[in-house]
């Protein structure tokens, strides 16, 4: 039988001070002590030096509301990152010289912005509605409205979900059409996980579905009402957050055994990424979650207010957006070393995915409009 962790959960008590909205980076800093001590920050401890790249993909009047500005991607020498005001039709895709921080091209996007992969030097933009593909000189190379989320690449081929079937087609990336087709039981909910030429991908009826790409010959297990987030393998385990009877949980979920190892209350829906290092899997949702992987006990981590995201691991630190603060803590003791402010929230529906890391610096968007450029380290 499956177990479910009560969850060892730190009180936290919150002090806010000013925030700018000066469409500048935002000054505003929420002290945190943790009580007990488990997560702690100096009001010294603050990020905003360590800003080196700031673009506004749109310059909102208060009464606009909101802006979209998902994660950005990176190619070989570009940034490039979709954003603006939805409701005014001024949203735009933007790809930026990483060198010199300079504007290279751009283009409008009055049907909206979305999620972003590059494969192949390609840049697949999914906005709900319809695959577009750009090279990176800014030209679109084709557009598709017959299939469903962004591409992936397994052994140099690259597929695509249909939207009208059950079924993968395998696309030309330089012009979008189909070369071949694969039936599947269920489309994925998200990007496959990819181990040689097997995928294993969930689904919104909360399946495990484990294709061979070889043979066509698939393998599905049925674990929750819906699963919400990527997939992460740690030996036999899958782990991945999900929608269940009870609520929403991380489930451990051990393939050579077809059985639920361990699940954890994770209270909210969350669409962000696991995150596994060594015998730990970090999760954000209302707040940071991290369980060991073996069995299945956890602590959690309150950061901020807002929804927390995809945490990012790179020499020992641990940076993970939590409202409208990015967040450089210690993932062994919970403290944090430092925190930037933007001055809305950087993790949200509008701005999903983990930052972006490339030359040292971690590149993430805000629903203030823009795209930011941290200095990563201690």
């Amino acid at each position: 039988m499956p177990t479910t962790r009560r969850l060892t959960t730190y009180p936290m008590a919150f002090l806010r001070l000013p925030a700018t909205r000066s469409g500048q980076v935002g000054l505003g800093v929420m002290a945190v002590v943790a009580l007990p001590i488990a997560l702690s920050i100096g009001l010294g401890q603050r990020g905003d030096d360590r800003l080196v790249f700031s673009y506004a993909t749109y310059h909102p009047r208060f009464w606009d509301g909101d802006c979209v500005c998902p994660a950005p991607v990176a190619t070989d020498d570009l940034l490039v990152f979709c954003g603006g005001n939805g409701w005014k039709d001024q949203t735009r895709l933007v790809a930026v010289d990483r060198r010199t921080k300079q504007e290279v091209w751009r283009q409008l996007r009055p049907s909206g912005c979305g999620a972003l992969r590059v494969i192949g030097g390609v840049i697949s933009l999914w906005d709900g509605r319809e695959l577009s593909a750009f090279n990176t000189g800014g030209s679109t190379l084709w557009t598709r409205g017959d299939v469903v989320g962004l591409p992936f690449e397994v052994d140099g081929r690259v597929f695509l979900s249909a939207g009208t079937s059950s079924a993968l087609l395998v696309v030309d990336p330089r012009n979008g059409t189909s070369v071949d087709e694969i039936p599947i039981p269920e489309r994925p909910d998200g990007t496959p996980l990819i181990d040689g030429n097997t995928i294993t991908y969930g689904t919104h009826s909360g399946r495990l579905v484990s294709l061979n790409l070889m043979d066509r010959t698939a393998t599905v297990a049925t674990v929750a009402t819906r699963i919400l987030s990527p997939l992460v393998r740690h030996g036999s385990l899958l782990v991945f957050n999900a929608e269940v009877a009870s609520g929403f949980s991380l489930i451990a979920y051990d393939v050579a055994r077809a059985e639920v190892r361990w699940s954890v209350d994770t209270r909210t829906l969350s669409q962000a990424t696991p995150l596994i290092d060594g015998e730990w899997v970090y999760y954000g949702a209302d707040r940071l979650y991290a369980v060991r992987l073996a069995t299945g006990a956890a602590r959690t981590y309150a950061l901020a207010e807002g929804p927390v995201g995809t945490p990012v691991m790179h020499d020992g630190i641990m940076y993970v957006a939590g409202g409208r603060f990015l967040h450089a803590l210690d993932p062994a003791t919970g403290v944090v070393r430092w925190r930037f402010a933007a001055n809305e929230w950087i993790n949200a529906p509008a701005t999903t995915g983990p930052p972006v890391l490339r030359d040292n610096v971690l590149y993430f968007g805000s629903l203030d409009c823009r795209v930011y450029g941290i200095r990563a380290g201690p």
